[in-house]
């Protein structure tokens, strides 16, 4: 499967995946009764840190074990840290799928309930999707081979559970972790790491409503926003089955790319995997090769990855073609977070976590112009006429698209930006925002109208907006959907 040159929709997605039903944990499991070596790490802890370091001694335990160690974890589904749930998922999918992917599910929405009790929520920094692929990476796999089968249905009977979300153990071991981001952390960082537990039920039921709109019916289609001359038509709303990591909308309009166990390419008409990539080092795991950004150029002659390792993992650019790798770009010493490609193909920007943008040129790769910024850059969009990038993260920022040098800047949301797209006609750029705000912006900055304020949980996962090539839509990923809108003039 080839990408072609036709003005239509290419969705970059990352799945995050949820028939016997799970049950409640209501009994209880004798470890003295199990094997000896098996049964001193089979032990709740109170201290849910330390609980947390002891599960990579539990996940090395052979599966010739599961006799005792399922029984274990089901008994305890309420008094360990979600990491274990995902431990369970693991241990049932080769049995079980259907009870493994309902587990599945259940982890990841008390991934995101911990994550959303953090006082800083840049201590968990979005680490759903991270955990599941690397503890649970045969039931993505799992996922994978059966194209998504039975993952609706047992992500609809995990929102339906009444033990979903508990509070039965603290969510220390993500929201204070020490210098290696490994659970833990000092005292101090600990007693101020979680938001007051008076706070915790509003959590609980925004989160809950979140996993249920996830699923909901399809939106009404003659919703509408006037913005200046402009009028969007909410047109679609598509459940993936999964949380959306990346949207994009290229030239290419047959194509669904999707980042599962590494980056996939998938027919939309029929859910078949085509072709993948397999990461900058396919003899390692899928955790290890997987992409956290896929960008694709305006001409859909070149895909952009930028993946999770190794550490500092350097950019990688592809033939959209033949999927062979063309070059890599590094920023030494620092995460790359955000990539674009200018309109003519010829240059590639790079922005950095702590606000450095690198402008190379695409064929030879000379580097053409950079700056170091005060702020971290989310996303980078070029204008049109490609003098100029748009970059998002603390705040929305107007570049020079040679230099990096900063133009113009609006701070917007305080809690920064995850995506930003410039108009095909340089009119107006588009930003989604932490706090579940779509806003369309004028192309100097001067006014912004939001379009639509989607659920705060929504966000965790999402992180790009586009508009399509004629500039008649524009497209997003949130939570486990995609929401496209119809742009016309009034």
């Amino acid at each position: 499967m080839t990408l072609s040159t036709d003005k239509s929709l290419l969705l970059v997605l990352a799945i995050w995946s949820g028939a016997a039903c799970c049950g409640n944990a209501a009994e209880t499991t004798d470890a003295s009764v199990a094997k000896p070596d098996v049964a001193k790490l089979l032990v709740v802890d109170s201290d849910t840190v330390s609980q947390s370091r002891r599960l990579p001694s539990v996940s090395a335990l052979p599966l010739s074990d599961n006799d005792v160690i399922v029984p274990w974890l089901q008994a305890n589904t309420d008094r360990l840290e979600p990491e274990y749930l995902y431990e369970l998922s693991r241990r049932l999918v080769d049995t079980n799928p259907a009870v493994a992917l309902e587990w599945f599910s259940v982890a990841r929405a008390r991934v995101d309930y911990d994550e959303s009790r953090c006082a800083d929520p840049r201590t968990a920094n979005n680490r759903a999707p991270f955990l599941s692929g690397r503890l649970a990476r045969t039931v993505l796999q799992y996922m994978r081979e059966h194209q998504n089968e039975g993952f609706g249905e047992a992500y609809d009977r995990a929102i339906q559970r009444k033990d979903l979300l508990v509070d039965t153990m603290s969510p220390l071991w993500i929201c204070a972790p020490d210098a290696e981001g490994q659970p833990g952390g000092t005292a101090p960082a600990q007693s101020a790491a979680l938001k007051p537990e008076s706070e915790w039920p509003q959590i609980a039921t925004a989160l809950r409503d979140n996993l249920v709109w996830n699923r909901g019916s399809p939106i009404v289609p003659d919703e509408t926003t006037v913005f200046g001359s402009i009028r969007l038509r909410r047109a679609a709303r598509i459940w993936i089955g999964g949380g959306v990591e990346a949207i994009a909308l290229s030239p290419d309009g047959r194509t669904l790319a999707a980042q599962s166990m590494a980056a996939d390419f998938i027919d939309p008409a029929t859910g078949k995997i085509g072709r993948s990539l397999t990461g900058l080092e396919p003899d390692k795991d899928f955790h290890w090769n997987s992409a956290q950004r896929i960008a694709v150029s305006p001409s859909g002659r070149y895909i952009g990855i930028m993946f999770q390792n190794p550490r500092f993992a350097p950019a990688a650019i592809y033939d959209a073609s033949s999927l062979r790798l063309l070059r890599t770009i590094s920023i030494p010493n620092n995460y790359i977070e955000a990539l674009a490609f200018s309109p003519d193909d010829e240059r590639v920007a790079v922005g950095s976590i702590s606000g450095d943008v690198q402008i190379y040129d695409l064929k030879t790769g000379e580097m053409l112009g950079s700056n170091r910024a005060r702020r971290s850059h989310a996303a980078l969009a070029f204008s049109p006429d490609g003098r100029r990038l748009v970059s998002v993260g603390s705040a929305v920022e107007i570049l020079d698209g040679s230099t990096g040098a900063l133009l113009q800047s609006q701070s917007g949301d305080e809690r920064g930006f995850y995506g930003a797209a410039w108009s095909p006609e340089g009119r107006f750029i588009a930003t989604y925002s932490r706090d579940g705000a779509l806003r369309l912006w004028t192309s100097s900055l001067d006014a912004s109208e939001t379009i639509q304020k989607f659920p705060i949980f929504a966000t965790a996962a999402s992180e790009d907006v586009f508009f399509s090539a004629d500039g008649k839509r524009l497209a997003l990923g949130i939570g486990s959907v995609a929401v496209v809108w119809e742009l016309s003039e009034r």
